[in-house]
């Protein structure tokens, strides 16, 4: 994932975690090559969502995979 891409999927993940009204969102990040900063972004804001049911990284790199297993 370029670093204009990051900026996106973390303005989407801070918006997430900001909404209180949203509930029960399922997420879909797969097949979007997330790589190594992607993974960076969904590390530093998967935690302060609540709003977020499900959450699909696959098909995505090795990077993503070492993600996983900690979520």
């Amino acid at each position: 994932m370029q670093g204009g891409h990051c900026v996106v999927l973390r303005n989407l993940l801070l918006g997430l975690a900001c909404n209180e009204s949203t509930i029960e969102i399922e997420l879909d990040m797969s097949c979007n090559n997330l790589g190594a900063q992607g993974a960076h972004v969904l590390e530093s804001c998967i935690p302060g969502i609540r709003c977020i049911s499900s959450l699909d990284i696959s098909e995505n790199s090795k990077f993503i995979l070492s993600f996983s297993m900690f979520v």
